[in-house]
């Protein structure tokens, strides 16, 4: 079975918060940030204690539920899952980067140990559709922004049934992609083929101009 190696790393928390601070867009929800003393800071005894918690909660958890959820994304994807280990590290920002390069993702540090899974469910979702099908949506016209867009929108359609027999809370879309979601849920819930879902959302991303 894969694995997943969760880390404490200031330094992946304070780069996170950079990046927040020099968006000229934040994404819906997030607040541009002006301290950047207050990124820079180290973790507190006590934000370190609760991360220690949650690190050994997590990996509790993989130990317990990992077959499975690795198990269902390899289903609902059509596709073995591309790596033996990925790597996640906690964030105190709203904002929750990944990199395909190093199989890496972030965690937000300060919510429930449901909320920290639905995210990393969220995560490995992402990599997976981008290890596998990105190349095929942008061969079928997509521009790697329109990509990115359909990975967003996608993904919660896909976790969505996983989530829910976890007892997980669902992944929240951005408001801009609301009509769209309900589109591709629709899709997905006729045939559940990954294949034919990606062809039909391709052309429904391209029909529709994606708003900030």
């Amino acid at each position: 079975m894969p694995r997943i190696i969760f880390k404490i790393d200031k330094k992946q928390d304070a780069r996170n918060w950079l990046r927040v601070s020099r968006m000229i867009n934040p994404p819906y929800g997030l607040t541009r940030v002006k301290n950047k003393q207050k990124m820079l800071k180290d973790f507190t005894a006590t934000e370190f204690i609760t991360l220690e918690k949650n690190k050994w909660r997590l990996e509790k958890y993989f130990n317990e539920n990992g077959f499975k959820i690795f198990s269902s994304i390899a289903k609902i994807t059509e596709r073995p899952i591309y790596s033996d280990t990925f790597h996640a590290s906690f964030t105190t920002a709203g904002l929750m980067p990944y990199d395909i390069n190093d199989n890496w993702f972030m965690v937000p540090a300060q919510k429930s140990i449901k909320k920290q899974m639905a995210v990393v469910i969220h995560e490995l979702i992402h990599l997976q559709i981008i290890f596998y099908y990105m190349k095929y949506c942008l061969q079928k016209g997509l521009s790697r922004r329109q990509f990115s867009e359909l990975n967003e929108i996608i993904t919660p359609v896909l976790s969505q049934p996983m989530l829910r027999e976890l007892h997980l809370p669902s992944n929240k879309e951005y408001p801009r992609h609301g009509k769209l979601v309900k589109q591709i849920n629709s899709l997905w819930f006729k045939d559940k083929n990954i294949k034919n879902l990606l062809d039909k959302s391709i052309i429904l991303v391209k029909k529709t101009p994606i708003t900030e």
